[in-house]
């Protein structure tokens, strides 16, 4: 018995099939499917269907179990969506602060994100979210989940001077 699969990653709610091919080729094709974890992933005639985040051992026996053979599936819960601490954020040129994502649902397996600022000039951003301001202007920041760039988060940031030029002006003489 020998089993194969396209991706033995698979994500929380999706199926797979296995495919297996029983030697030599007139031998009975009845097989007994188990899986090592049904909280992660079971398997109905070589059909699984992903429960939960973790690894579990697939097996395939011949009727009288003297044949088998077995293939790790690794289960993986993918990101639905990011919330950043801010969705706008004023700063002073040549400050820094820090802008925390979180990724949703929590039990997501892949936890990566990629920081990108829209305007370098304006912001410039680290794969941990701190910003630095280095010039005034409006820009935004984006999060973005590694494995799919289509779930994101944005935060509007307007940078201004640190020390504006004040003028004041008076309409009437002051006398003393």
């Amino acid at each position: 018995i020998d089993l194969s699969i396209d991706n033995k990653i698979i994500n929380v709610g999706s199926t797979a099939n296995v495919k297996i091919e029983i030697e030599p080729q007139d031998a009975k094709k009845d097989v007994i499917w188990s899986s090592s974890d049904e909280n992660i992933v079971i398997v109905e005639n070589g059909l699984l269907t992903a429960i939960s985040p973790g690894t579990a051992i697939i097996t395939a026996q011949n009727t009288s179990g003297t044949v088998k053979a077995t293939i790790e599936i690794i289960v993986e819960q993918n990101a639905s969506k990011i919330i950043l601490s801010k969705d706008d954020m004023q700063i002073l040129k040549g400050d820094s602060i820090k802008l925390t994502a979180n990724i949703l649902p929590e039990n997501t397996t892949n936890k990566n994100l990629v920081w990108v600022s829209q305007d370098t000039n304006i912001v410039d951003v680290t794969n941990d979210g701190i910003i630095t301001a280095k010039e005034t202007g409006s820009t935004q920041v984006i999060v973005k989940w590694q494995k799919d760039n289509k779930i994101q988060a944005k935060c509007n940031i307007t940078v201004k001077d640190k020390n504006p030029n004040i003028v004041l002006e008076f309409s009437k003489e002051l006398r003393v």
